[in-house]
C-alpha cells in the first residue's frame, strides 16, 4: 500500500478548519437572505409558516436514503470486500468534505482516501475506482436528461421561459467561463480531464461484467431518482402544482451546472440555478425559493455536523 498523503482526499482534510465551516454557513446564509428577495419576501416566509411537514419530513428520510445508494457505488466499482455499512459511513463523511471544495470535489477525495487505506488499492486503482463512480453518474444523468426531452421536450419547452434580464444571463455567462476556466487549470485537468479518461477505460472492464455493471449503474440510478425526489417532496410541502417532467428537467439542469461551478459544495451557485430553472418552467418564484431551499437544507447543510463528526471517527479508526 503507498502513501496516501499525496491524494486528493488528504490534500483536503489539510484545509478542513472549523473557521471554514463558519464562513461557508456565512456565505450560506446571505445566499439564503439574497434569494428570499426573489419573489416577495412576506409570501416566502408565508409558505415557510404553511409548509405540509409531512412532505418535507418524507425528504427528510428520502434525503438519508441517498447515503446508501452512495455506498452501494462505493462498493461497485472495487473488487475487494468492503463492509457496506463502512461504505455508508465514508459516504456520509464525505458530505462534510464537500464544504471545502467545488463540484463534489469532497466526496471524491475522502473515497479515495478509503480505498487506498481501506481496500489496499494503489494510487492508480483509486483514482480509478473514484472516476468510475463520478463517470457511471454522468452517464446516469445524461440518459435520465436526454430521455426527458426525448420524450417529453415539447410539453417542457412550452413550459420555459428563457432569462432575458441582464443578471441572469451575467449569472449564467460567469457559471459557463467560471466551469471553463477551471477545466484548463492544473487542478481541473487533475480532477476532471485525466479521472474522465481513466474512469472509460475502466468502463470496459466494468461493463464486461454484468454484476459488476448492474451493481454500480443501479445504484447510481437509484441516487439520482432519490435526489430528485427529494425535490419533487419539497416542492410537495409548499402546495407546488408543477409536473414531474418539468422538475425533472430543472433538477437535471442544476445537477451540470452544480458539477461546474467553481464554489465549494456549490454554495451559491446551486440555489440560483434551482430558483431560475424551477421558476422559468413554471413554478411561483415564492414557492421555488421555498422549496429550492428546503431540498438544500435537507441535503447539504444538515448533513455537515454528523458528516464532521463521522470524518473524524474514521480517521481516528484509521479508515481514511
Amino acid at each position: 500500500m503507498d502513501d496516501p498523503e499525496d491524494s486528493l482526499g488528504f490534500k483536503i482534510k489539510e484545509h478542513i478548519h472549523l473557521r471554514t465551516v463558519f464562513l461557508a454557513i456565512g456565505i450560506g446564509v446571505i445566499v439564503y437572505f439574497v434569494l428570499t428577495q426573489w419573489g416577495d419576501l412576506k409570501q416566502t416566509w408565508n409558505s415557510f409558516l404553511n409548509a405540509q411537514w409531512l412532505w418535507l419530513f418524507g425528504a427528510l428520510a428520502l434525503s438519508a436514503l441517498t447515503y446508501f445508494w452512495d455506498a452501494l457505488q462505493v462498493v461497485s466499482v472495487v473488487n475487494y470486500r468492503v463492509p457496506l455499512r463502512q461504505a455508508a459511513q465514508v459516504s456520509l463523511g464525505g458530505s462534510f468534505a464537500n464544504v471545502f471544495a467545488p463540484a463534489g470535489l469532497g466526496t471524491m477525495g475522502v473515497d479515495e482516501l478509503y480505498y487506498r487505506r481501506s481496500a489496499n488499492m494503489n494510487a492508480t486503482d483509486a483514482v480509478a475506482a473514484v472516476a468510475l463512480k463520478t463517470a457511471a453518474g454522468v452517464v446516469v444523468h445524461a440518459i435520465l436528461l436526454l430521455t426527458t426531452f426525448a420524450f417529453f421536450g415539447r410539453a417542457v419547452a412550452e413550459k420555459l421561459r428563457i432569462p432575458t434580464r441582464w443578471w441572469e444571463l451575467l449569472i449564467i455567462a460567469g457559471v459557463v467561463v467560471a466551469g471553463g476556466a477551471f477545466v484548463s487549470t492544473r487542478l481541473g485537468r487533475r480532477v476532471v480531464v485525466r479521472p474522465v479518461w481513466r474512469a472509460l477505460l475502466s468502463m470496459r472492464s466494468t461493463l464486461a461484467s454484468p454484476k459488476d455493471a448492474g451493481g454500480l449503474f443501479g445504484a447510481s440510478f437509484g441516487l439520482t431518482l432519490t435526489n430528485l425526489a427529494v425535490l419533487v417532496f419539497c416542492l410537495e410541502a409548499y402546495g407546488s402544482t408543477l409536473p414531474l417532467l418539468p422538475v425533472a428537467t430543472a433538477f437535471f439542469i442544476t445537477s451540470i451546472v452544480a458539477t461546474i461551478a467553481p464554489s465549494p459544495g456549490g454554495i451559491g451557485v446551486e440555489e440560483v440555478a434551482y430558483v431560475g430553472t424551477l421558476t422559468a418552467l413554471g413554478a411561483s418564484s415564492n414557492i421555488a425559493v421555498a422549496a429550492a431551499l428546503s431540498f438544500r437544507f435537507l441535503t447539504f447543510w444538515l448533513p455537515i455536523l454528523p458528516g464532521m463528526v463521522m470524518l473524524r471517527s474514521l480517521e481516528r479508526r484509521k479508515v481514511i
